[in-house]
């Protein structure tokens, strides 16, 4: 196994409630996917929701990141945080960022770690080829 790319990023939660109060909750819906928003609403209060989504902000982040930055024509959509059924994190390639992270390694595989403490959140993304 080797390490091809790693990434990471943290995210202060009120700036995510700031971008809400000026854009609406149509910005959210630009930086994350259906699935990942039913997730962060599911959260019984105000706070640990919006901790969800800035740990999912910080995770696409990160992934950028360990894929080598910016300038691939990557989607926010294209990078989903998913839980396996533990409730641990992961990460699902689309699109350009599957495409990105495949002429990295055609055998790659992405390891997510997240953490908060509020109002902060932070990712570190792990990209390696097996």
């Amino acid at each position: 196994m080797s390490v091809l790319g790693i990434g990471t990023d943290i995210v202060d939660s009120r700036r995510l409630q700031r971008l809400i109060t000026r854009r609406g909750e149509k910005a959210l819906d630009r930086i994350f996917t259906a699935d990942e928003r039913a997730y962060a609403e599911s959260a019984n209060f105000e706070q640990r929701r919006l901790l969800r989504y800035a740990n999912r902000y910080a995770a696409k982040e990160a992934c950028l990141k360990a894929l080598s930055g910016r300038g691939y024509g990557i989607h926010w959509h294209e990078i989903e945080i998913t839980r396996h059924a533990s409730g641990a994190p992961s990460l699902v390639l689309h699109g350009a960022a599957h495409r990105r992270a495949h002429a990295l390694h055609p055998n790659y595989q992405l390891h997510l770690s997240l953490s908060d403490e509020a109002p902060y959140a932070m990712a570190y993304v792990l990209l390696c080829g097996v």
